[in-house]
């Protein structure tokens, strides 16, 4: 399979045929076994790659802060004598973090001998004494100061204020609530956030008969708590974030995405055909045809309070109303007339083509199946995502759209230096 990357997206035109994606996504292998997920190991690999999924508990806000800063001090929990990190290198092995959605991510490969050694240590880094408290101390300023960098952003700022428009409560909490909150918490604290049990989570490993992660004896994996919001009938009038003498401003809306109301895949591809690749509808109306808009996009994302579609570019703040006006023309017709059929093809082809990019190699692959579990998704219906896929109609699409794309269910919020003439509707 040959894909071109260009830019911030794929030329759609060298991406195969529908047939030909869907027959190299028959050979991706995952084989789940209670909480471990098997991919195929390759026998001539020098070591072994594996995620460890741990689900987070943010079930409140008090608990977003807490659960974070657990988390990000992971790697330095204490096995005997030294940390978890330093027992993995000890081992030969590596590995890194990330938090996704609701979930923190523990990657990392190690020698075959090591598998069972690395991921002993890492079940006694979640069960035993914790963080030294002056590393705990010192790793809550550290990630305190990066969440107010991330808002120090324009575009992340934007972002982070239309999503707390779009879920209320539940969204993520804003950097400077959330840079005090971590700034605040005391050892006792993640002691407590600790004591109210953890779910063991899920391994996803490449390997031969490896050690089969832990059952959890009472609690079932269950997927997140559907959020459906209340729609306003009228266009949400923008809400202004203003941050003078920085030039170039932010645009950003965002829609939730209601479980069970539309397709996860009708609604992707919607947001792919919106925004999604150069040859989207937004990248046409507002990069190609007005030349000062910079990196329109559409992108279905998932965060700890659910699914959510964003919208996103970056402008001159004198053109915030007609880059709001042109967004809202564009959702509008979505919504109206939804895609037609070779529209809809080229944005099929292209999730097809990014699933199989995503698949490709242990990795890759061992990535991808990790972050869908953080989401709340068994490997079985990521088996399923190609025909899913490939079965979405333009009527399907059209029904999505008008449940998550229209302009009276997204919130706007604009961040910049205020314009000249500033949009209210």
């Amino acid at each position: 399979m040959t894909v071109t990357a260009t830019g911030n997206g794929t030329n759609v035109g060298t991406v195969p045929p529908l047939d030909q994606l869907l027959a190299d996504w028959g050979s991706v292998s995952i084989e789940a076994s209670g909480r471990t997920v098997l991919l195929p190991a390759h026998n001539n690999a020098d070591s072994v790659v594996f995620t460890v999924v741990l689900p987070l508990h943010q079930t409140t806000p008090e608990a977003v802060a807490p659960a974070l800063l657990w988390a990000a001090s992971l790697p330095l929990c204490r096995v005997g004598s030294i940390t978890l990190q330093e027992r993995i290198e000890e081992l030969g092995g590596e590995s890194t973090l990330r938090v996704v959605a609701g979930a923190v991510l523990l990657a990392g490969s190690c020698p075959h001998r090591s598998l069972t050694m690395s991921l002993d240590a890492i079940r006694c880094a979640m069960d035993g004494p914790g963080v030294a408290p002056q590393r705990l101390r010192a790793k809550a300023r550290e990630l305190a100061e990066q969440h107010l960098l991330r808002w120090d952003n324009v575009e992340m700022r934007a972002q982070a204020l239309a999503r707390r428009m779009a879920f209320g409560p539940r969204a993520p909490l804003p950097a400077p609530t959330l840079h005090q909150e971590l700034t605040d918490l005391c050892p006792s604290d993640i002691e407590h956030y600790r004591s109210c049990g953890t779910d063991p989570g899920w391994l996803v490993v490449a390997a031969t008969d490896p050690p089969r992660w832990p059952e959890h004896p009472c609690q079932p994996p269950v997927e997140p708590p559907a959020f459906r919001p209340h729609s306003p009938p009228e266009p949400r009038i923008p809400i202004f974030a203003e941050d003078p003498g920085r030039g170039i401003g932010a645009v950003a809306f965002a829609g939730v995405l209601c479980p069970g109301l539309a397709g996860y895949w009708e609604t992707r591809l919607a947001s792919t055909v919106l925004g999604g690749y150069f040859a989207s509808r937004l990248w046409e109306q507002l990069r190609a045809g007005h030349g000062r808009v910079y990196s329109p996009r559409s992108i279905l994302e998932h965060t700890a309070a659910g699914p959510n579609v964003l919208i996103t570019a970056n402008t001159a703040s004198d053109d915030f109303p007609d880059t709001v006006r042109t967004v809202r023309q564009e959702l509008a017709r979505l919504c109206q007339h939804g895609v037609d059929g070779p529209e809809l093809l080229n944005a099929q082809r292209y999730l097809l083509g990014g699933l199989l990019r995503s698949a490709n190699g242990a990795r890759r692959l061992c990535a991808l199946v990790a972050t869908w579990l953080a989401r709340g998704v068994p490997p079985a219906r990521l088996l399923a995502s190609a025909s899913m896929i490939r079965d979405v109609t333009p009527g399907g699409v059209l029904r999505a759209a008008r449940l998550t794309f229209a302009p009276s269910v997204m919130s706007v919020v604009l961040c910049g230096a205020r314009p000249t003439t500033y949009p209210s509707s």
